[in-house]
């Protein structure tokens, strides 16, 4: 057993204080306790974790302080520690930040473009249908009628032997031009009334295809996602690994070392209270705001309350 441990271990006992007290006082979680009287300093993210934890701990027993530094020192060294980081709990649930795809735009414009060109398509076929079909109600009258005026113009014309047969000629010739303009006449009426039914056609067939659909009843939320709508959900951003300290609402407490470029999701209904370890390395991020700077490089900022306000933001204070 570590000789540090050890002399940790007996004055606590000695003095008969309990883990949770420590807790209490010093936001050293047990866990770390343990690990502090059992010579488990490697299992620290770093040495200067370690150092920290150990000074904290023997400061609140009444410790001599150049005792422990030169226990800790005999049994701990830097060279002990690897670079890679361990995280001793992780209490607060992570989640993914949802990331936008470019093909979340591309595909929605490809389906436009298709069903742009399938319609343009389908139009255009459908107005030659209708010209090819009004040329040809066009011409068969037409061609029916100047067949006969031809066979008559190649008969030569008799000569008027009297004026009475003269002016016979003339009514008939004014009968059979009547007769020729209300057949055209009748024809543009044909074509006229052809039109609109293609018109009609194609309007009446959206109606069909238009269906109403009944709006759906909203459904019930329950407190989390009510909490989530009310914007009382946060993002904690670290640059670098510390140590961070959490009081949710009152009614829950975390201790964690949070990751190099990790991120966490906080949910609460009031506030929240954080201490971290190295106040410059943390965004608190909220819907479209971030607050950074909460201290000075590698230092840590204690009883941080952080709640928000009748106009919708995360503000906070310094409670001490």
């Amino acid at each position: 057993m570590s000789k540090l441990g050890e002399l940790l271990s007996t004055t606590r006992e000695q003095g008969g204080v309990t883990y949770d007290r420590i807790t209490q006082d010093t936001r050293i979680s047990e866990d770390i306790l343990k690990m502090l009287e059992e010579g488990k300093y490697c299992d620290m993210p770093s040495y200067i974790h370690a150092h920290n934890f150990v000074r904290t701990y023997a400061k609140y027993l009444g410790i001599d302080a150049e005792i422990v530094d030169d226990l800790f020192h005999a049994e701990c060294c830097r060279d002990d520690f690897s670079r890679g980081f361990s995280c001793v709990t992780s209490p607060v649930t992570q989640e993914e930040v949802p990331r936008r795809s470019s093909l979340r735009i591309v595909i929605p414009l490809i389906v436009v473009l298709i069903l742009g060109i399938t319609g343009a398509y389908l139009y255009i076929s459908i107005v030659k249908n209708g010209d090819s079909e009004v040329q040809s109600s066009q011409q068969a009258p037409v061609g029916s009628n100047a067949g006969g005026p031809v066979e008559e113009d190649a008969e030569p014309e008799p000569k008027p032997e009297s004026g009475e047969s003269a002016v016979m000629a003339d009514n008939e010739s004014a009968s059979e031009g009547t007769e020729l303009a209300d057949e055209q006449v009748q024809a543009t009426e044909t074509v006229e009334e052809a039109e609109p039914v293609v018109e009609e056609t194609a309007e009446a067939e959206p109606e069909d295809t238009v269906q109403e659909t009944p709006p759906e009843a909203p459904e019930a939320l329950d407190d989390e996602e009510k909490a989530a709508l009310s914007g009382n959900k946060v993002v904690l951003r670290f640059a670098d690994t510390c140590w961070v300290h959490m009081d949710v609402d009152g009614a829950e407490e975390y201790d964690f070392i949070a990751e190099k470029n990790s991120d966490r999701v906080v949910t609460f209904n009031e506030y929240f209270v954080m201490d971290v370890g190295n106040a410059s390395v943390v965004t608190v991020s909220h819907k479209s705001r971030d607050i950074r700077g909460l201290g000075g490089f590698r230092k840590p900022a204690k009883d941080l309350r952080f709640t928000v306000n009748d106009e919708g933001k995360l503000v906070y204070e310094k409670l001490n």
